[in-house]
């Protein structure tokens, strides 16, 4: 049996976006050996929505796609945050966050 995972298309939870995450980390790897920054939400639609640079080419432009990732994190972070209570998704919201932030 391969170890290789199917991603879930339309994830519910964060553990099912950073399972998808990973899947697309591990398929880049294998296939190219390059991980462009991507950034993985769950859109209000309730489907996956993946966000890549289309050009890299300064510190400027790698700069400006960690600051719009970040807001975007922090605006649906928020918002959800108003509507659920504190929960062991706080530490998985900050694992991915760090993992938005330190993985360059």
């Amino acid at each position: 049996m391969s170890g290789r995972m199917s991603p879930n298309l339309n994830p519910k939870t964060l553990d099912d976006l950073l399972a998808n995450a990973r899947h697309y980390a591990e398929y880049c790897m294998r296939s190219t050996g390059n991980l462009p920054p991507t950034l993985f939400l769950i859109g209000s639609d309730g489907k996956q929505v993946m966000l890549m640079p289309q050009n890299l080419a300064d510190e400027k432009a790698k700069d400006d796609f960690a600051t719009m990732s970040k807001l975007i994190w922090t605006k649906r972070h928020r918002a959800r945050r108003l509507n659920h209570s504190p929960s062991s998704r706080g530490r998985r919201m900050r694992r991915l966050h760090h993992c938005m932030t330190g993985c360059r």
